[in-house]
């Protein structure tokens, strides 16, 4: 294969990227190309995140996905010290670009730009994915979300926010209880999250998101040898919320399964999880009162 250059990759960043998106939020997978850049492994993320900064210019706010869904497990986080499980571009940028991370452990962004401080001072939300949310804000401020490396089938960046929106039936509200440590100082910390079962995973059809969006020309694509597309955070979560208006479904491609589970299983899974932790229910036995 031939060898790919930093002017390249700049080239093909400004195809689906215009002067008028104020935000850029960007899912990499590196390790699908990468390697054809000729640059020690240690020099290639900071490399790539420089080329886009300085496409965007001082203006302009680069944002990228640093999940630790790790916090799950341990129930500590440290904005600091707990590398996001994205990828290398993620944790390059937290320790070497000066960004500042939403206030989150399983779900937090890394911003740098104009807008870096917009994005950090962010209240936590109810819910990671729900209204008040970072991926809310994406869509009210039409932020422009680009897949590098991945195609959006892997990439989900807005999936989840898709399924809370239309609060789909194989979801329910779970908060992890532990500590957010900063400076040295640990305090108690909690978030809720719309989980899937423990025991069946849905299996997804993101093509028919990204299809839709393609059949009316909302996709960006570049024309090089990378795959680099994007497309706008609002419309990528309308296109969805389209698709699973009537099927709440529609997205999985195991539903037949998943459907048994809701059905016959999930009261189940549910009770067990009171038993075991009742305080991961204190946001979902809330609705359940509001609804009563």
């Amino acid at each position: 294969m031939a060898r790919l250059s930093l002017s390249d990759f700049r080239g093909w960043f400004e195809e689906v990227v215009s002067p008028a998106d104020d935000v850029v939020v960007v899912y990499s997978a590196t390790w699908t190309f990468g390697h054809r850049f000729g640059l020690p492994s240690a020099e290639l993320p900071r490399a790539l995140l420089q080329v886009m900064l300085d496409s965007l210019g001082p203006n302009r706010t680069l944002v990228l996905p640093g999940y630790t869904p790790s916090y799950t497990r341990t129930r500590t986080y440290s904005p600091q010290e707990s590398l996001p499980e994205t990828g290398v571009l993620p944790q390059a940028c937290l320790h070497q670009f000066g960004s500042l991370r939403t206030r989150s452990a399983l779900d937090s962004f890394l911003a740098v730009g104009p807008q870096a401080e917009y994005f950090a001072s962010l209240a936590v939300p109810a819910t990671l994915w729900g209204d008040g949310s970072v991926k809310s804000r994406f869509e009210s401020i039409g932020a422009r979300v680009v897949t590098l490396g991945i195609p959006w089938k892997n990439s989900l960046g807005t999936l989840h926010r898709i399924e809370e929106l239309a609060k789909v039936p194989y979801r329910y509200y779970k908060t992890f209880h532990g500590q957010w440590v900063e400076d040295g100082i640990a305090q108690p910390w909690q978030e809720t999250m719309f989980v899937r079962s423990i025991d069946v995973n849905p299996i997804y059809i993101w093509e028919k998101v990204d299809e839709l969006l393609r059949s009316r020309g909302l996709i960006r694509k570049a024309t090089g040898e990378v795959f680099f597309e994007s497309a706008d955070a609002a419309d990528i979560v309308s296109a969805g919320l389209e698709i699973i208006a009537e099927n709440p479904y529609a997205l999985l491609e195991n539903e037949s399964e998943v459907r048994h589970w809701v059905q016959y299983r999930m009261k189940a899974e549910i009770d067990a999880l009171r038993v075991r932790e009742p305080a991961a229910l204190d946001h979902h036995d809330r609705l359940l009162g509001t609804n009563l």
